[in-house]
């Protein structure tokens, strides 16, 4: 995903791991302000950590390049076999 903002990695890859299409996503700037993150991760450092909540994921963002994705994921759902966790 070189070239790309970060907030549109993420969206991409939200998309991938669901297999939507990134469109169909509810859009990411109504959870953090998608400019301010572009610019910090423009020459981010490593000492750099970022965790927001967009479309039902938790959201980890590390400098070193580092994005962790977890599912959000009800009480009910918790207890069953199907929880999600993805790394990128």
């Amino acid at each position: 995903m070189a070239g790309e903002d970060v907030s549109t990695a993420i969206i991409m890859s939200i998309a991938a791991i669901e297999g939507r299409d990134p469109l169909d996503l509810d859009p990411m700037f109504d959870d953090i302000e998608t400019d301010s993150l572009n610019t910090l991760f423009n020459s981010p450092s490593n000492d750099l950590h970022v965790q927001f909540t967009t479309n039902g994921w938790n959201v980890q963002l590390h400098g070193s390049g580092e994005a962790i994705f977890e599912r959000q994921i009800s009480l009910s759902e918790a207890s069953g076999p199907n929880s999600e966790k993805s790394t990128a």
